[in-house]
């Protein structure tokens, strides 16, 4: 089984520049990651009280995007990233804006996620307009693909849960209420590979080959970056 690094990056929080950003990952550049993992987080949500007493809802942006992220790292280390795209908090639409983006900068990595919930959630609630399931936002990419004469462009991770997506009914069967969907079902979208996360290994399966991010400890499989 071959084994290689990979890092994680958290985009940065406001006020960091990327020059700052960049040098935090030089470092770590010396091991040569196979790729660089760029995760993406929901707009978090402040509410602000008014003369009346009310509260108004709004959302606030607090970190730099991925898609600057990537795009700063893909052009200085000549690296592979592999942006997180999420189903929350997001429109069909801006998805599409987002897979634009990739697509214009060359970025053909993806891993497609629905993204968890917002504090205070039971169950996950996509945006009017958004999808609720991963399987449908690996859909969409597709469809993009398609429709943008670019068929085959992005090569699409899912999550993928050995032992069951702990909202998922059984193993074999997903409530219809449930938020999570089982692996049959998302790999019918056509996903290249599978990042699966068991025994604290996270494992890429693409076309029947499985490779292993080497480890630097017992309790992580990844390193990962967290930027100030």
């Amino acid at each position: 089984m071959k084994q290689y690094p990979s890092l994680e990056i958290v985009p940065p929080l406001k006020g960091m520049t990327k020059n700052e950003l960049l040098n935090d990952i030089r470092p770590f550049i010396e091991f040569n990651p196979k790729y660089i993992n760029v995760t993406c987080h929901r707009d978090e949500v402040t509410y602000e009280e008014q003369p009346d007493g009310s509260y108004r809802k709004r959302l606030i942006r607090r970190r730099v995007s991925e898609t600057a992220v990537c795009g700063a790292i893909q052009s200085e280390f000549k690296v592979n990233v592999v942006p997180h795209l999420i189903c929350g908090g997001l429109t069909a639409e801006q998805i599409e804006f987002q897979l634009q983006d990739f697509k214009f900068m060359g970025i053909s990595n993806i891993l497609a996620l629905r993204g968890d919930c917002l504090t205070g959630e039971k169950r996950f609630s996509p945006v009017p307009g958004g999808y609720d399931h991963a399987n449908e936002l690996v859909g969409a990419i597709r469809r993009f693909e398609k429709e943008n004469g670019c068929e085959g462009f992005f090569r699409i991770g899912v999550g993928g849960y050995p032992e069951k997506h702990f909202e998922a009914a059984n193993r074999t069967r997903t409530s219809r209420t449930s938020s999570a969907r089982s692996m049959p079902e998302r790999t019918t979208s056509q996903p290249r590979c599978s990042l699966t996360t068991r025994s604290s290994i996270n494992s890429w399966t693409d076309a029947g080959r499985q490779e292993s991010p080497s480890r630097s400890s017992p309790d992580s499989s990844r390193s990962q970056l967290q930027s100030k």
